[in-house]
Protein backbone atom coordinates (compact mmCIF):
# COMPACT_ATOMS: atom_id res chain seq x y z
CA UNK A 1 0.00 0.00 0.00
CA UNK A 2 1.29 3.45 -0.91
CA UNK A 3 -0.24 4.23 2.69
CA UNK A 4 1.35 1.41 4.89
CA UNK A 5 3.15 3.70 7.55
CA UNK A 6 0.69 6.79 7.20
CA UNK A 7 -1.79 4.23 8.78
CA UNK A 8 0.16 2.73 10.90
CA UNK A 9 1.14 6.57 12.77
CA UNK A 10 -2.87 6.78 12.53
CA UNK A 11 -3.05 3.33 14.42
CA UNK A 12 -1.22 5.04 17.01
CA UNK A 13 -3.15 8.09 17.59
CA UNK A 14 -6.51 6.01 17.46
CA UNK A 15 -4.84 3.78 20.44
CA UNK A 16 -4.21 6.70 22.46
CA UNK A 17 -7.39 7.66 22.76
CA UNK A 18 -8.67 4.29 23.33
CA UNK A 19 -7.33 5.02 26.48
CA UNK A 20 -10.25 4.55 28.76
CA UNK A 21 -8.85 7.51 31.54
CA UNK A 22 -8.67 10.44 29.66
CA UNK A 23 -6.22 12.27 31.79
CA UNK A 24 -3.76 9.37 31.17
CA UNK A 25 -4.10 10.37 27.23
CA UNK A 26 -1.14 12.02 25.95
CA UNK A 27 -2.65 13.12 22.61
CA UNK A 28 -6.90 12.60 21.58
CA UNK A 29 -7.16 11.85 17.90
CA UNK A 30 -11.37 10.63 17.49
CA UNK A 31 -10.98 11.09 13.65
CA UNK A 32 -7.76 8.53 13.06
CA UNK A 33 -10.07 5.56 13.23
CA UNK A 34 -11.91 6.96 9.98
CA UNK A 35 -8.43 6.17 7.51
CA UNK A 36 -8.15 2.58 9.31
CA UNK A 37 -8.70 -0.27 8.03
CA UNK A 38 -10.00 -3.30 10.66
CA UNK A 39 -10.52 -0.21 13.12
CA UNK A 40 -13.44 -2.39 14.71
CA UNK A 41 -10.97 -4.45 15.40
CA UNK A 42 -8.95 -2.12 17.21
CA UNK A 43 -11.67 -0.98 19.51
CA UNK A 44 -12.44 -4.70 20.66
CA UNK A 45 -8.82 -5.08 21.58
CA UNK A 46 -8.22 -1.87 23.23
CA UNK A 47 -5.66 0.88 24.62
CA UNK A 48 -3.37 -1.91 26.85
CA UNK A 49 -3.22 -4.72 24.39
CA UNK A 50 -2.41 -2.69 21.42
CA UNK A 51 0.19 -0.89 23.34
CA UNK A 52 1.35 -3.62 24.38
CA UNK A 53 1.67 -5.60 20.47
CA UNK A 54 3.76 -2.51 19.53
CA UNK A 55 6.16 -3.23 21.97
CA UNK A 56 6.39 -6.37 21.20
CA UNK A 57 7.16 -5.34 17.57
CA UNK A 58 9.40 -2.23 18.36
CA UNK A 59 9.87 -1.61 21.84
CA UNK A 60 8.82 1.87 22.79
CA UNK A 61 7.91 2.95 19.37
CA UNK A 62 4.37 3.24 20.62
CA UNK A 63 5.62 6.11 23.22
CA UNK A 64 7.71 7.56 20.98
CA UNK A 65 5.34 8.20 17.95
CA UNK A 66 2.92 9.06 20.51
CA UNK A 67 5.54 12.12 22.13
CA UNK A 68 6.29 13.12 18.69
CA UNK A 69 2.84 14.16 17.29
CA UNK A 70 2.13 15.77 21.16
CA UNK A 71 5.85 17.94 20.12
CA UNK A 72 3.86 18.57 17.08
CA UNK A 73 0.55 19.50 18.30
CA UNK A 74 2.72 21.98 20.88
CA UNK A 75 4.37 23.65 17.96
CA UNK A 76 1.60 24.17 16.03
CA UNK A 77 -0.74 25.54 18.63
CA UNK A 78 2.40 28.41 20.12
CA UNK A 79 2.91 29.03 16.26
CA UNK A 80 -0.46 30.60 16.35
CA UNK A 81 -0.62 31.81 19.81
CA UNK A 82 2.75 33.03 20.08
CA UNK A 83 4.40 33.79 16.45
CA UNK A 84 1.81 34.86 14.42
CA UNK A 85 1.91 32.08 11.65
CA UNK A 86 -1.10 32.48 9.58
CA UNK A 87 -1.50 29.05 7.85
CA UNK A 88 -0.35 25.62 8.39
CA UNK A 89 1.62 23.80 5.72
CA UNK A 90 2.35 20.17 6.55
CA UNK A 91 4.76 18.13 3.68
CA UNK A 92 3.91 14.37 3.21
CA UNK A 93 0.74 14.69 5.76
CA UNK A 94 -0.58 10.89 5.03
CA UNK A 95 -3.21 10.83 7.51
CA UNK A 96 -2.70 13.24 9.52
CA UNK A 97 -5.73 15.11 11.63
CA UNK A 98 -4.41 18.39 13.01
CA UNK A 99 -6.20 20.79 10.77
CA UNK A 100 -9.41 19.46 12.15
CA UNK A 101 -8.55 18.54 15.64
CA UNK A 102 -6.42 20.61 17.31
CA UNK A 103 -9.40 23.51 16.05
CA UNK A 104 -6.12 26.11 14.47
CA UNK A 105 -7.98 28.90 13.51
CA UNK A 106 -6.17 29.04 9.93
CA UNK A 107 -5.82 27.08 7.11
CA UNK A 108 -4.21 24.19 6.47
CA UNK A 109 -2.31 22.66 3.11
CA UNK A 110 -1.54 19.04 3.10
CA UNK A 111 1.10 18.12 0.67
CA UNK A 112 1.28 14.23 -0.19
CA UNK A 113 1.27 11.95 -2.70
CA UNK A 114 -1.45 11.70 -4.92
CA UNK A 115 -2.24 8.06 -4.22
CA UNK A 116 -2.79 8.97 -0.73
CA UNK A 117 -4.46 12.01 -1.41
CA UNK A 118 -6.96 9.91 -2.63
CA UNK A 119 -7.64 7.65 0.19
CA UNK A 120 -7.16 10.44 2.32
CA UNK A 121 -9.90 12.66 0.94
CA UNK A 122 -12.49 9.12 0.86
CA UNK A 123 -11.65 9.33 4.74
CA UNK A 124 -12.19 13.08 5.41
CA UNK A 125 -15.61 12.76 3.53
CA UNK A 126 -16.90 10.17 5.98
CA UNK A 127 -16.41 12.50 8.65
CA UNK A 128 -19.28 14.54 10.05
CA UNK A 129 -17.51 18.17 9.73
CA UNK A 130 -18.47 21.87 10.20
CA UNK A 131 -18.19 23.88 6.86
CA UNK A 132 -15.84 25.59 8.74
CA UNK A 133 -13.68 22.53 9.33
CA UNK A 134 -13.59 21.42 5.90
CA UNK A 135 -13.10 25.09 4.76
CA UNK A 136 -9.53 24.69 6.25
CA UNK A 137 -8.21 21.59 4.37
CA UNK A 138 -6.26 21.80 1.47
CA UNK A 139 -4.87 18.25 -0.44
CA UNK A 140 -2.13 19.18 -2.77
CA UNK A 141 -0.51 16.31 -4.67
CA UNK A 142 3.41 16.14 -4.97
CA UNK A 143 5.98 13.63 -4.57
CA UNK A 144 9.11 14.97 -2.74
CA UNK A 145 11.82 12.74 -4.66
CA UNK A 146 10.24 13.08 -8.11
CA UNK A 147 9.80 16.99 -7.83
CA UNK A 148 13.30 17.10 -6.33
CA UNK A 149 14.96 15.45 -9.62
CA UNK A 150 13.00 17.64 -12.23
CA UNK A 151 14.44 20.39 -10.29
CA UNK A 152 17.99 19.23 -10.22
CA UNK A 153 17.52 18.82 -14.06
CA UNK A 154 16.33 22.42 -14.28
CA UNK A 155 19.67 24.01 -12.19
CA UNK A 156 21.50 26.86 -13.19
CA UNK A 157 24.84 27.38 -12.71
CA UNK A 158 24.52 30.01 -10.43
CA UNK A 159 22.99 30.33 -6.91
CA UNK A 160 19.64 31.02 -7.16
CA UNK A 161 19.00 30.41 -11.26
CA UNK A 162 17.10 27.42 -10.80
CA UNK A 163 13.63 26.93 -12.01
CA UNK A 164 10.35 27.00 -10.14
CA UNK A 165 10.22 23.43 -8.52
CA UNK A 166 6.94 21.20 -8.70
CA UNK A 167 6.64 21.77 -4.85
CA UNK A 168 6.76 25.86 -4.94
CA UNK A 169 4.84 26.26 -7.84
CA UNK A 170 1.80 24.00 -6.75
CA UNK A 171 1.63 24.98 -3.49
CA UNK A 172 2.28 28.58 -4.23
CA UNK A 173 -0.58 28.28 -7.29
CA UNK A 174 -2.90 26.66 -4.88
CA UNK A 175 -6.36 29.02 -3.77
CA UNK A 176 -5.73 30.36 -0.67
CA UNK A 177 -2.01 29.93 0.04
CA UNK A 178 -0.18 33.03 0.65
CA UNK A 179 3.07 33.01 -0.25
CA UNK A 180 5.85 34.54 2.01
CA UNK A 181 3.30 34.60 4.88
CA UNK A 182 4.10 33.17 8.37
CA UNK A 183 3.75 29.79 8.23
CA UNK A 184 3.79 26.68 10.47
CA UNK A 185 5.39 24.03 8.34
CA UNK A 186 5.54 20.17 9.54
CA UNK A 187 7.92 17.80 7.93
CA UNK A 188 7.04 15.27 10.52
CA UNK A 189 8.47 11.24 9.71
CA UNK A 190 9.87 11.86 6.25
CA UNK A 191 13.37 12.71 5.97
CA UNK A 192 14.55 9.04 6.60
CA UNK A 193 12.48 7.99 3.21
CA UNK A 194 14.45 10.34 0.94
CA UNK A 195 17.90 10.92 0.43
CA UNK A 196 19.80 13.99 2.75
CA UNK A 197 19.42 15.69 -0.95
CA UNK A 198 15.52 15.53 -1.26
CA UNK A 199 15.06 17.49 1.81
CA UNK A 200 17.89 20.11 1.03
CA UNK A 201 15.81 20.89 -2.02
CA UNK A 202 12.88 20.53 0.13
CA UNK A 203 14.08 23.09 2.64
CA UNK A 204 15.65 25.56 -0.66
CA UNK A 205 11.87 25.63 -1.66
CA UNK A 206 10.66 26.21 1.50
CA UNK A 207 12.70 29.24 1.73
CA UNK A 208 11.01 31.07 -1.16
CA UNK A 209 7.69 29.51 0.03
CA UNK A 210 7.02 31.49 3.57
CA UNK A 211 8.27 34.14 5.45
CA UNK A 212 10.90 35.01 7.69
CA UNK A 213 9.82 33.74 11.15
CA UNK A 214 7.88 31.08 10.20
CA UNK A 215 8.08 28.11 12.14
CA UNK A 216 9.38 24.87 11.43
CA UNK A 217 8.54 21.57 12.93
CA UNK A 218 10.84 18.46 11.41
CA UNK A 219 11.54 14.90 12.82
CA UNK A 220 15.14 13.36 11.65
CA UNK A 221 16.74 9.47 12.75
CA UNK A 222 19.74 9.41 14.89
CA UNK A 223 22.50 8.60 12.52
CA UNK A 224 23.59 5.93 15.08
CA UNK A 225 20.55 4.11 13.87
CA UNK A 226 22.75 2.58 11.11
CA UNK A 227 25.43 1.70 13.10
CA UNK A 228 27.13 -1.88 12.94
CA UNK A 229 27.99 -1.88 16.52
CA UNK A 230 25.46 -3.24 18.80
CA UNK A 231 26.80 -1.60 22.03
CA UNK A 232 26.95 1.84 20.54
CA UNK A 233 23.20 1.61 19.21
CA UNK A 234 21.73 0.50 22.43
CA UNK A 235 23.32 3.22 24.31
CA UNK A 236 22.22 5.83 21.45
CA UNK A 237 18.93 4.51 20.70
CA UNK A 238 17.76 2.78 23.16
CA UNK A 239 17.02 -0.52 21.08
CA UNK A 240 18.62 -4.00 20.81
CA UNK A 241 20.29 -4.27 17.52
CA UNK A 242 19.15 -7.53 16.26
CA UNK A 243 15.23 -6.01 17.05
CA UNK A 244 16.31 -2.94 14.63
CA UNK A 245 18.00 -4.62 11.98
CA UNK A 246 14.78 -6.74 12.08
CA UNK A 247 12.23 -4.25 11.61
CA UNK A 248 14.45 -1.99 9.29
CA UNK A 249 14.40 -5.31 6.88
CA UNK A 250 10.21 -4.86 7.58
CA UNK A 251 10.02 -1.74 6.42
CA UNK A 252 12.25 -2.32 3.03
CA UNK A 253 9.97 -5.20 2.28
CA UNK A 254 7.15 -2.70 2.87
CA UNK A 255 8.74 -0.56 0.12
CA UNK A 256 9.52 2.07 2.48
CA UNK A 257 13.42 1.86 3.72
CA UNK A 258 14.64 4.20 5.50
CA UNK A 259 17.61 5.52 4.16
CA UNK A 260 18.58 8.73 5.74
CA UNK A 261 20.09 9.61 8.82
CA UNK A 262 21.89 13.20 10.93
CA UNK A 263 23.67 12.97 14.22
CA UNK A 264 22.66 16.02 16.39
CA UNK A 265 25.21 18.26 15.62
CA UNK A 266 25.31 17.77 12.02
CA UNK A 267 21.00 18.16 11.62
CA UNK A 268 21.61 21.13 13.47
CA UNK A 269 24.14 22.24 10.44
CA UNK A 270 22.15 21.69 7.93
CA UNK A 271 19.08 23.18 9.02
CA UNK A 272 21.56 26.54 9.45
CA UNK A 273 22.44 25.94 6.13
CA UNK A 274 19.29 26.47 4.41
CA UNK A 275 18.51 29.74 6.77
CA UNK A 276 16.59 27.15 9.22
CA UNK A 277 17.59 28.34 13.03
CA UNK A 278 17.43 25.22 15.83
CA UNK A 279 15.31 25.99 18.93
CA UNK A 280 14.76 22.76 20.12
CA UNK A 281 15.98 19.05 19.69
CA UNK A 282 14.43 16.31 21.25
CA UNK A 283 14.06 12.72 21.36
CA UNK A 284 11.67 10.79 23.64
CA UNK A 285 13.14 10.49 26.53
CA UNK A 286 13.42 14.62 26.83
CA UNK A 287 9.79 14.65 26.90
CA UNK A 288 8.96 12.49 29.56
CA UNK A 289 8.93 14.33 32.29
CA UNK A 290 6.78 17.28 30.22
CA UNK A 291 4.11 14.86 28.10
CA UNK A 292 4.00 12.03 30.11
CA UNK A 293 4.63 11.94 34.16
CA UNK A 294 1.79 14.66 34.66
CA UNK A 295 -0.52 12.43 32.89
CA UNK A 296 0.66 9.34 35.65
CA UNK A 297 2.07 7.04 32.53
CA UNK A 298 5.48 6.64 30.86
CA UNK A 299 7.11 6.58 28.20
CA UNK A 300 9.71 4.11 28.80
CA UNK A 301 11.24 1.74 27.55
CA UNK A 302 12.48 4.94 25.27
CA UNK A 303 13.00 4.26 21.85
CA UNK A 304 15.42 7.51 20.75
CA UNK A 305 15.50 6.32 16.80
CA UNK A 306 14.20 9.74 16.15
CA UNK A 307 14.54 13.21 17.27
CA UNK A 308 12.34 16.14 17.10
CA UNK A 309 13.38 19.59 15.88
CA UNK A 310 11.42 22.99 15.94
CA UNK A 311 13.44 25.47 14.49
CA UNK A 312 12.70 28.99 12.61
CA UNK A 313 13.28 30.89 9.18
CA UNK A 314 15.53 33.27 9.64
Amino acid sequence: RYDGTAMGVAKVRMAETLVADKDQRVIDDPYAKNFIIGAWAMELMGAEVIHKKYDEFWPGLYSMIVGRTKFLDELCRSGCDQHGCTQLLILGAGYDTRCIRLNLPIPCFEVDQPEVHVLKKAGLDCLTLTDEQRSRAHLIPVDFNEESESSSEGEGEGEGESLPSTLVRQVESYEGFVKGAKTIVLFEGVTQYIPKESTAKTLKQLSKLVGKGSVLGISYVNEATYSSDPQTVKEAIGVDQDILKSNLKTMERMGEPWVTGWSKDSFQEFLSAHSFQVKEDACISDLEGKYFTPRGVTAAPFCKVERFVYAELI
